[in-house]
């Protein structure tokens, strides 16, 4: 049954990585057509990302805008997992 779901929730993040990551794509492509809000999402796959404070434009970087693969690789390792992070590292009886 765990395994099941494990194989549910991987298919379903997989799913929902690639919509996010074809709208990564198109913002590489034409950053033009995005702000910072229409971005959301999307934006944290993409390197050298920068907005206009005032307009929340995407603002043209020195250097071109591309994805992010290392972190796709490191969020498609987990896949079928769930991670829980906590302050607490000593175990208590």
């Amino acid at each position: 049954m765990v395994k099941k779901i494990a194989q549910v929730v991987k298919i379903v993040r997989r799913t929902q990585r690639e919509k996010v990551i074809k709208k990564a794509m198109d913002i590489v492509d034409n950053p033009g057509k995005y702000t910072r809000s229409s971005s959301y999402g999307a934006a944290g796959y993409i390197k050298n990302i920068s907005y206009d404070k005032e307009t929340g434009e995407i603002v043209n970087p020195k250097q071109s805008l591309q994805l992010d693969m290392k972190k796709l690789q490191a969020e498609e390792a987990l896949d079928g997992y769930y991670a829980i992070f906590t302050s607490e590292y000593k175990e208590n009886d």
